[in-house]
């Protein structure tokens, strides 16, 4: 992922302490040397290798590559055996660490590739922090900071992302990346609200309407790579907490600072840390790692027809004195169309019935 936007399209957000700072594992890549394909499902993912499928073509130079039946799990190889001098390359997109996350753990496919002893190597690593209050973490803010010029860092640039529509010019998604994206730590905070509205499937009057009725949403996301993947993956193992890493790195790259009147524009190290990022960096060092299973659950689909589809169909039926061919045809074709985030909604609430 090098866009912003690898979740799911719910648009639902969670009650449970919303006022909390939560942190998850969004992105996951590592390369495996001298261990077969199937063996590294088996022992490193602790999946099925007959619930993976081979895709036409592989990419960034591996010849062959895998996907998940359940989600956008990649693994890129060139022999089964895993024997060559690129050895096996697996990508575990922000949405597939949420579909994992159903059944499974994503730390311990860090601990279980640590465990095999096989020559391997993290690669990327994505830790975001979501604030569904809005109150810690807030986009409006981090932009305003940062277009004053009120930013202490060692990051020696920051760019903005603001995606808008032509036909009304209405903002579609917004983010903010602080650092170079080809480093091998950077950050973004982007306005999670409209990026999930915005991937949503629905009416332009129905996203006007959740744009008002949703709560704002911001994440923060820092993003590690190469060797500063593996120092996170080993914090990841030793540490059940992320806090004092997100800490540590938050304090050594940027601060946001409030103006003094009396110093000079070069003397910014010297000016007051402002209180809103002392409370973030305060709360971030308290959060752990928390498991977010796959957004999109059949009970959300479920609540999302009653409360935006109902009226629709309820008009079209009432216009064709109550005909359900029509709708019976809608889903039937629908069936045909069904993704890899739809059948491991059904896998889960299924698993989920039978417990």
């Amino acid at each position: 992922m090098e866009t912003v936007n690898h979740q799911s399209t719910d648009i639902s957000t969670s009650t449970s302490n919303p006022t909390e700072l939560k942190a998850l594992i969004d992105w996951l890549e590592f390369t495996v040397h001298d261990l077969a394909v199937d063996t590294i499902i088996n022992l490193i993912l602790k999946l099925d290798p007959k619930d993976f499928m081979d895709l036409p073509k592989g990419r960034y130079g591996y010849r062959k590559q895998k996907i998940w039946n359940a989600g956008t799990i990649f693994l890129l190889y060139n022999l089964e055996s895993g024997h060559d001098k690129m050895g096996v390359h697996i990508i575990i997109t922000g949405q597939a660490c949420r579909q994992y996350e159903a059944n499974k753990s994503i730390p311990d496919i860090i601990n279980n590739a640590r465990r095999t002893l096989a020559k391997h190597k993290f690669t990327r690593i994505d830790i975001a922090i979501d604030d569904q209050s809005n109150q810690t973490l807030n986009f409006d803010k981090f932009l305003d900071y940062s277009e004053k010029g009120y930013t202490s860092s060692l990051w020696y640039k920051y760019s903005v992302l603001m995606e808008k529509q032509i036909a009304n010019t209405e903002i579609l998604g917004r983010t903010i990346y602080y650092g170079s994206k080809k480093s091998k730590i950077f950050m973004r905070v982007y306005d999670k609200k409209r990026e999930q509205i915005k991937k949503a499937k629905v009416s332009q009057q129905e996203k006007e309407s959740l744009l008002k009725e949703q709560p704002e949403w911001t994440r923060m996301e820092l993003v590690f790579r190469e060797e500063r993947a593996n120092m996170a993956a080993d914090y990841i193992l030793l540490n059940e907490s992320v806090g004092e890493l997100i800490r540590g790195v938050l304090n050594h790259y940027i601060r946001f600072v409030e103006p003094n009147p009396n110093s000079k524009s070069q003397q910014k190290r010297r000016w007051k840390t402002a209180t809103w990022w002392e409370k973030v960096i305060e709360d971030v060092e308290e959060i752990q790692l928390s498991q977010k299973k796959a957004d999109r659950r059949i009970e959300d689909m479920q609540d999302w027809i009653i409360k935006q589809i109902s009226p629709t169909l309820a008009t079209i039926l009432e216009a064709t004195g109550g005909d359900m061919n029509w709708l019976i045809n809608v889903i039937t074709s629908g069936s045909s169309r069904l993704k890899n985030k739809h059948r491991q909604a059904i896998i889960q609430y299924i698993m989920e019935n039978e417990k």
